[in-house]
């Protein structure tokens, strides 16, 4: 399949979504998002920059250590959730969200206590924080070509030479990884127990459940960060809770702690809501730290294939929860 073949097929995909939705009565916005395809490109751009600054710290060290440094802080911003500078050296690509809102009329009110569920679109087969580990390896990399850069009096150009190397490899085979990176819509048990909700789910009038299928890479989160700051005057920080549904290859979990940079902790309100579904907990990194880092209340739900029946009961025991919250004033 061409690169060409593949976004239309993606577009299919999203438009073929919600021309779905929209048949069978919901109120959907198809919203076109501009995104980074992977987070691959990301840290195999970073792996070979780091590569010409360390070969280059063999004539210029000073210059080669303030590059190396520069790629390092942007490499830990990316790992933390955020957007280092490096990303924005990568041309991005046409994606879309998918946004389902009640059918009750009370979509413009950003004062109604409001759950917002989230799902990707299409899925990068592992668990949640693999797109991020990734970034080690740049982190590594900057680390050892910024000592060997500094201590190039002592033993000489070798070290450069050798960490240079090694970072052009690594960046040469993520590029080659992204390749054969696969995505899937239909392998996606995040997105089926979205599915399965939605059209289970009858609003209430009491909490305003919002649905969105989000683009965008995983391990960027650029369809969830467009999501919330574009409808940021509908869905409000102070009256709206995220749920990111992820797919995972791992236990069904909630995770409580988000990022290994600087550990955030998600909203406890969720793992309450469901507390007595006995869900483990656990630590990563998801889509839920880039709602935190923007403001939201957030967590994530990371849902395995063969968990398919419990995760539906957890959604399911979260809204529960949500319109309780409301009643006593507590959301």
């Amino acid at each position: 399949m061409t690169h060409i073949d593949a976004q239309l097929h993606a577009d299919a995909d999203a438009l073929g979504t919600a021309r779905a939705l929209a048949a069978s009565g919901h109120t959907v916005d198809l919203n076109g998002i501009v995104a980074h395809a992977a987070s691959h490109d990301t840290v195999a751009l970073t792996c070979i920059l780091a590569s010409i600054a360390t070969t280059v710290g063999i004539a210029w060290p000073i210059g080669s250590s303030i590059v190396l440094a520069a790629l390092l802080m942007s490499t830990l911003t990316d790992a933390d959730g955020g957007s280092g500078w490096v990303r924005n050296l990568i041309v991005k690509t046409i994606d879309h969200t998918v946004v389902v809102w009640p059918r009750n009329g009370h979509e413009d009110r950003p004062d109604q206590p409001t759950l917002l569920i989230t799902a990707p679109l299409t899925r990068t087969i592992g668990p949640p924080s693999e797109a991020l580990r990734w970034f080690i390896v740049p982190m590594t990399g900057c680390l050892v070509g910024i000592g060997s850069t500094a201590g190039n009096g002592l033993w000489g150009p070798t070290p450069n030479i050798a960490a240079g190397c090694a970072l052009l490899a690594a960046g040469i085979v993520l590029v080659a990884r992204r390749a054969w990176v696969s995505k899937s819509a239909e392998d996606n048990p995040a997105r089926a127990v979205w599915e399965h909700e939605l059209n289970r789910h009858s609003d209430t009038g009491t909490v305003r459940v919002v649905w969105s299928l989000v683009g965008g890479s995983e391990g960027h989160n650029d369809g969830l960060t467009t999501l919330l700051l574009n409808h940021g005057h509908r869905i409000s920080k102070d009256h709206t809770r995220v749920l990111c549904l992820s797919p995972s290859t791992e236990a069904l979990s909630i995770m409580t702690q988000e990022g290994w940079i600087r550990p955030r902790r998600t909203d406890p309100w969720f793992h309450d809501a469901a507390r007595d579904l006995r869900i483990p907990v656990c630590q990563g990194t998801s889509a839920a730290l880039t709602a935190i880092r923007l403001g939201w209340r957030a967590a994530t739900l990371c849902i395995a294939s063969d968990q398919q029946h419990r995760a539906r009961m957890a959604v399911q025991r979260i809204i529960e929860a949500a319109a309780t919250s409301h009643r006593e004033s507590t959301w």
